[in-house]
């Protein structure tokens, strides 16, 4: 086999393994972003859950509510759903786990599939100051999510695609 020949192979396996590196790397550190997001978005939840509490205990059910429709508004996003739901009459569709695991203050999510075909995360956590068993409840899209994720690895494979094209050749006599 002649020299450039080698040197052609060489230089494509090596391309092919920096790129495949590159794209596990890419990958590893969008697990790593996702899990970030997650662990702040359940403390900024959880504080919020407690200024919930607070002010059920201080002012009552009916300025709970009031704060949860004022912070939906603005917040800005009309598919966002986030309201205060009965544990016992208008019980959202959560199993008696479910429900064993909002008393002992944990949080409750699942990502549920609509007719649409559209996914929506659903949390649940426990009102603990609430007189009756009441649970807030957090309803969002997770296209957002999942397109940026999409969006990531269209990127890799087609930076991929573009290494692969063919190549001019250019050969000058020596």
């Amino acid at each position: 086999m002649k020299l450039a020949a080698k040197l052609t192979i060489a230089l494509v396996l090596g391309i092919v393994a920096v790129m495949g590196i590159y794209a596990w790397v890419q990958i590893a550190s969008e697990v790593v972003l996702s899990e970030g997001d997650a662990r702040r978005a359940r403390r900024n939840g959880l504080a919020w859950l407690g200024t919930i509490e607070s002010v059920w205990a201080r002012e009552g059910e009916a300025r709970a509510r009031e704060l949860i429709e004022l912070s939906g508004r603005r917040v800005g996003r009309p598919e966002l759903t986030l309201r205060i739901v009965s544990l016992d009459s208008d019980r959202p569709d959560l199993s008696a786990d479910d429900i064993r695991v909002l008393e002992t203050g944990e949080v409750v999510r699942r990502a549920v599939r609509d007719d649409e075909g559209r996914d929506w995360l659903h949390g649940w956590v426990v009102i603990k100051t609430a007189a009756r068993p009441m649970a807030i409840e957090l309803v969002e899209p997770l296209d957002e999510k999942q397109t940026f994720v999409r969006m990531s690895h269209m990127a890799i494979l087609a930076a991929t695609i573009a290494d692969w094209r063919p190549k001019r050749r250019v050969v000058r006599p020596c």
